[in-house]
């Protein structure tokens, strides 16, 4: 189908990678900014009806270097068809916030997909994309070196939400052995704070065949729910099935501190990095809850330890810096943070940093005097 569909204000924006002739359409300059990089992409810019869909038709030319931007007059709840491709783009959406709040990442062809969460625009790359170049939910988005901008407001999107949920029922129809299209359904619910219904899929799921991803997902609902014990004990659960699946023991030891349970999240982390002596992420988690509770002595111990076998991770320059204000030594916390800088120089708090290390270093370095030859030393 190459139309697009009308229905109680709701636009389904259909996604047809078939070859077609050139359309002259706008083209535009696309930034998306990670902390660690920033990455431009040349963009054909749609913003009618017409032009989204000739667009699209003209998308199996596009490049590494290429993508497809559509921007909407103000935020919907879109429904994305892929029935009709060819190949299996990256499909990122993006909010009225110029942030990236979802990616559909290797959309696979004769799909429909859908957020809950209201966006503003959506942009359209090759497969893979976003995983080579570090996009992620909260990336930041400028067109031509300016936030996108919605020209309408409104708050209610219940209607568009009930026929997204029913174009997601839709792919389980029609692929009812496809497991994942029942769990994008359940995500689909639980995004959208419709978490009874998302419990009800993961638990009818989790009978079938218990995975990581299945528990942690049921454990991020009882979560909500404030069912901790039962959350936990998902996470857990996931964890013991696969003890690499990091976001799983993350949540439990989030839940236990929720819960006043310090003492848990710690013994929790220790076991874990028992298993896994290699893994930084494990280690920083602990170092910080030991910070969080003035225990500096065995965070600074976990720290000169990171510090041998992870040095130049950014994240662990970022501990470093934060022991250092801590403990009063600010010109040594300024140190790390430069490094830190170095690595992550888009960070959202880079602002902050540099001003730090501008007090703290470089307005150190002036105030010291200068040496006999008239150079600050």
């Amino acid at each position: 189908m190459r139309s697009l569909v009308m229905v109680r204000f709701i636009l389904s924006v259909m996604l047809i990678l078939a070859s077609a002739g050139s359309s002259a359409i706008e083209t535009g300059k696309l930034i998306l900014a990670s902390p660690e990089q920033i990455t431009a992409l040349d963009t054909a810019v749609a913003r009618t009806p017409e032009e989204w869909r000739d667009g699209f038709k003209e998308f199996e030319a596009f490049s590494e270097e290429n993508g497809f931007l559509m921007i909407f007059p103000g935020e919907r709840v879109f429904v994305f068809s892929t029935h009709g491709n060819k190949r299996s783009p990256d499909i990122i959406l993006i909010n009225k916030y110029s942030r990236v709040i979802q990616i559909f990442q290797d959309a696979k062809p004769d799909r429909y997909y859908a957020s809950p969460q209201p966006i503003l625009g959506a942009v359209n790359v090759t497969s893979g994309f976003c995983e080579r170049h570090g996009i992620r939910i909260g990336t930041g988005v400028q067109l031509n070196a300016a936030s996108l901008k919605p020209r309408e407001s409104r708050d209610d999107f219940s209607e568009e939400i009930v026929f997204a949920s029913a174009k997601l029922r839709d792919n389980i129809e029609s692929h009812p052995d496809d497991p994942d299209q029942y769990e994008a359904l359940a995500e689909f619910y639980l995004a959208g704070e419709m978490s009874e219904d998302a419990e009800e899929i993961f638990r009818d799921l989790l009978t079938r065949k218990e995975t990581p991803y299945r528990l942690n997902s049921l454990g991020r609902i009882l979560a909500g729910q404030r069912k901790y014990d039962e959350a936990v004990q998902c996470f857990r659960r996931a964890f013991k099935l696969d003890s690499g699946y990091e976001i799983s023991y993350r949540n439990a030891v989030q839940v236990l501190s929720i819960q006043g349970n310090i003492d848990g999240a710690i013994e929790f982390l220790r076991a874990a990095i028992e298993m896994h002596p290699e893994n930084m992420n494990l280690q920083l988690d602990l170092a910080r809850i030991y910070i969080g509770q003035n225990d500096f002595k065995r965070a600074g111990e976990m720290s000169i330890n990171l510090n041998k076998s992870h040095g130049s991770d950014p994240e662990v320059l970022k501990l470093q810096g934060d022991l250092y204000v801590r403990d009063g030594q600010f010109r040594l916390a300024a140190q790390s943070y430069l490094g830190y800088l170095k690595l992550r120089p888009y960070d959202p708090r880079a602002a902050e940093y540099r001003a730090f290390v501008t007090v703290h270093m470089i307005r150190k370095l002036q105030l010291d005097g200068e040496g006999e030859d008239g150079v600050h030393e």
